[in-house]
């Protein structure tokens, strides 16, 4: 396919194939920053330091179960460049979107507000196109990714 003069290639969805995003369950989701750049904030001693966008990241997160009840949020850590939220979903309300809608909501959620807030109308985007996914399929797996995102300021390389 092409795009102004290069070639495009098509996009090739991370989703798990065949699952409903919608479905009741466990969701571990890692959203990246493009080009990975550290706009979230800072760690310091093994602690995440948040930037404005950060914080702003954080309260937009923290708002969203008023938005969705049906999201049980259990785990979120701000990195300097990604972000790691481990949530329940339950569906109660099919017609409602699900997880994708979700997390497609809380990025420009945080753009418009990182944009009105900081007034800084004419930024770019900062987002990474879509966000990683893994379906936590049982408790010892549950267990490994909450310590994993707990222990990630500590592991992260500065």
């Amino acid at each position: 396919m092409k795009y102004k003069d290069r070639i495009r290639r098509p996009y090739k969805s991370h989703r798990l194939k065949g699952h409903d995003y919608n479905s009741t369950g466990h969701y571990f989701v890692t959203i990246c920053t493009k080009n990975r750049d550290p706009i979230l904030g800072q760690i310091q001693d093994g602690k995440m330091i948040p930037s404005p966008i950060g914080l702003l990241a954080q309260l937009v997160w923290d708002a969203m179960s008023k938005r969705y009840p049906q999201l049980r949020s259990e785990v979120f850590q701000l990195m300097p460049d990604h972000i790691h939220i481990l949530f329940y979903w339950e569906n109660k309300d099919p017609q409602c979107g699900g997880v994708i809608d979700l997390i497609g909501n809380y990025k420009s959620l945080v753009y418009y507000y990182t944009r009105k807030c900081l007034g800084i109308l004419s930024m770019p985007s900062f987002w990474q196109r879509s966000f990683h996914d893994k379906i936590v399929w049982s408790e010892r797996a549950h267990s490994i990714i909450t310590q994993y995102i707990l222990d990630n300021p500590m592991n992260f390389p500065q």
